[in-house]
């Protein structure tokens, strides 16, 4: 119990902190929860007090002007409770939506800085059920503890000195009951942890399926899957069944304990001013502000109580989203960020080892540069380094040894967003967002000019498309591209690229879905506005690396050819780096470089 205590304290002060920015709202939240306990509680003593001189007085002048005094202020007391709980309820979720939403602001800009990890990856469900739905129940601490059971704590507090001044032998009942009371859940806290903390694994895991299905769908449906993988799905939903039927039991008998202890609290507490009634130790009229007094510091107590018996379950959420916000970066940003500077010179990669694990190398001592004008084609067997080599050049991770520079500056060195505007990649796997065709050519440069954006759009082989549409460049597109085919989506993200007007352009198998004669006319454009640019291509097709004006081969994370196209095929090596290549070309074919559609033979 000491240290389930200790960790729902230590949670708490992890997430206190994340108030600080917004202090007007937690005193106004304070401020309207006061009002609220003061409120009802000074109603309650009002109309007992009433109600006890109901009882004692004879006088047929009754009410008097006293008691119309309390009757008034019994209204107004029942007024402010009303209006402190509409501005509670308002003001106290405003402020935990705050938080909630810089918690978020917080756990992205984490995601960008450690994943992907290099030794423990995660899966999207399992991001995505702590960015939403951990993060929400966090709501819970924000707009119903914090303040709120503090201000209990000063009714709690004041309820037990009123009793102590008008019957202070009541309290031998309700100083332990309000104890015991509030330690009700650090009885359970140990099995309030383990039921939340499953909860919440089987919770992620579940969604992490649903999206695994939803992205798969296609190819579950053609492998004849959709059975097995509803099966799957059935299995998952169970597990979170089973833990969500063990939480809410560990949790409907936390409360009826705690419910046990309010009732024979109360029961002892009356039965003791009964007996200083009818013993003459307080007047009768008294009796019921005792009462009053009684449920004012129980109620709240049990308030409390109830709040706390949530803190297992928001600790699990708190320690998943905190994990991942402590969880050490796969980069460290530049200390002292230095500019990136003009140079024909854009990319050198320099003696360049990495690994995923200790002493099993992916890249083994790379090198090579890249310079303005250049077209570069990277071809390799797959698992050669090609993948890790564009991944390090992003700065997904850093290198063992050797460095990256960009514009003659170690990209260590360079600030993320200097790096981010000053190269752009596209990749094979498109990424586009459901929003307006203008929204994802912008999304790395919101603020381009319209000329900017045209010539991106034309030099894409991407201005038939947008001609053709009714609202043009405003013309909607859904989830990952829902709408377009293959060919125009990966043209969409080669013009969000050149948008950028990056000094370095990397494509990472970014043709693989265009037909023959667009990729021609794609490679026709971009040869024409290289000049400006540096470009590094991850090519499998002959067509696009006899375009090249340098082939470099990877073979085992090593540089084993860097040279002509014309130099590379009358070696040989052209195919035999490559899988399913192992004959020579006959002349004249019309042959691609690891499948995809037949480019022009040299």
């Amino acid at each position: 119990m000491r240290g389930d205590l200790a960790s729902d304290v230590t949670a708490l002060r992890r997430l206190w902190p994340a108030i600080r920015a917004y202090r007007g709202r937690f005193i106004q939240t304070v401020l309207a929860s006061l009002a609220v306990q003061i409120g009802t509680v000074g109603a309650a003593v009002a109309s007992a007090w009433l109600a006890g001189l109901a009882l004692v007085t004879l006088d047929p002048g009754w009410p008097t002007g006293g008691d119309a005094v309390l009757s008034g202020l019994a209204l107004l007391l029942v007024a402010a409770a009303a209006a402190g709980t509409w501005a509670e309820m308002y003001v106290a979720h405003d402020l935990a939506y705050l938080v909630l939403a810089a918690f978020r602001v917080r756990l992205f800009d984490r995601l960008r800085r450690t994943q992907p990890s290099r030794s423990d990856p995660r899966r999207s469900g399992d991001l995505s059920a702590t960015a939403m739905s951990d993060v929400e129940s966090l709501e819970w601490i924000y707009a119903h503890v914090f303040a709120q059971v503090g201000t209990a704590a000063v009714t709690i507090l004041g309820g037990t000195v009123a009793l102590a001044l008008i019957d202070p032998v009541v309290l031998a009942v309700l100083v332990p009951a309000t104890v015991l009371l509030l330690s009700v859940p650090w009885w359970f806290a140990g099995r309030a942890t383990a039921h939340g903390a499953e909860l919440r694994r089987a919770s992620a895991s579940y969604t992490s399926d649903i999206i695994d299905t939803v992205q798969g769908l296609s190819e579950i449906a053609e492998a004849g899957a959709m059975p097995r993988r509803r099966s799957q799905l059935d299995a998952s939903w169970q597990r979170v069944e089973r833990a969500g039927v063990r939480n809410a039991l560990r949790g409907s008998v936390e409360a009826a304990s705690g419910d046990l202890l309010v009732s024979l609290a109360a029961i002892g507490a009356l039965f003791i001013v009964s007996l200083h009634v009818h013993a003459g130790q307080i007047p009768v009229s008294s009796a019921p502000i005792v009462v009053a007094l009684i449920g004012a510091v129980l109620a709240p107590t049990a308030t409390v109580a109830s709040t706390l018996k949530e803190l297992g379950g928001l600790r699990a959420a708190a320690s998943r989203l905190f994990g991942l916000l402590d969880a050490p970066d796969a980069t460290e940003p530049a200390a002292h960020p230095v500019a990136p500077r003009p140079t024909d010179e854009v990319l050198r990669v320099s003696s360049l080892w990495f690994g995923y694990d200790p002493g099993r190398p992916v890249l083994r001592g790379l090198d090579f540069v890249l310079r303005r004008g250049e077209v570069v084609a990277v071809v390799g067997a797959s698992g050669a380094g090609k993948s890790t080599l564009i991944n390090l050049i992003r700065r997904f991770w850093d290198p063992d040894q050797g460095s990256i520079r960009v514009l003659g500056t170690d990209i260590r060195d360079l600030a993320d967003a200097d790096l981010r505007r000053h190269t752009a990649i596209v990749e094979q796997d498109v990424r586009v967002f459901a929003g307006s065709l203008r929204d994802n050519l912008t999304l790395g440069r919101p603020g381009a000019a319209p000329e900017v954006i045209a010539t991106a759009v034309e030099d894409a082989q991407l201005g038939a498309l947008v001609a053709e549409l009714p609202a043009g460049l405003d013309s909607p597109v859904g989830e990952r591209g829902t709408g377009l085919s293959g060919g125009e989506a990966a043209r969409l993200a080669l013009a969000r690229a050149l948008v950028m007007e990056p000094d370095l352009l990397v494509l990472d198998e970014a043709t693989a879905n265009l037909d023959a004669s667009i990729e021609l006319e794609l490679h026709r454009a971009l040869t024409r506005t290289a000049a400006g640019r540096a470009t590094l291509i991850v090519a499998h097709r002959r067509s696009t690396v006899e375009r090249a004006d340098r082939v470099i081969v990877l073979e085992d994370g090593r540089i084993i050819a860097d040279t002509t196209p014309d130099g590379l095929a009358a070696s040989g090596t052209w195919w035999n780096a490559l899988p399913g290549q192992a004959k020579q070309a006959r002349p004249g074919e019309d042959e691609m470089l690891g499948g995809g559609e037949p480019g022009r033979s040299r």
